[in-house]
């Protein structure tokens, strides 16, 4: 699957999304595997998100930042306690 890892967006360095900058240039397309089971859907507002094997929707795609670099995720909202998700890049 495709997503995006736009540049110097909002303050950040990097920040993952389902799209590309406005700007060309600002972005890298990035390859990455969904979990196992998952599926990229579109929610009530015609927006993409990802449905899990769990039935559990996730419409952002989030970024985290550790020792200078960034892994896009997702967050699992079922159960107690949320659970972060990160989606392993292809070819890296």
């Amino acid at each position: 699957m495709k997503i995006y890892k736009n540049y110097n967006y909002q303050g950040l360095n990097e920040v993952f999304s389902w799209h590309p900058a406005q700007e060309t240039g600002l972005y890298d397309e990035i390859e990455v595997k969904l979990p196992e089971g998952a599926k990229m859907v579109k929610n009530g507002f015609d927006q993409d998100a990802v449905e899990l094997d769990n039935g559990c929707i996730c419409p952002d795609l989030l970024t985290m930042h550790r020792n200078g670099k960034s892994f896009p995720y997702l967050v699992d909202t079922t159960g107690d306690k949320p659970r972060n998700i990160f989606l392993k890049e292809v070819n890296r």
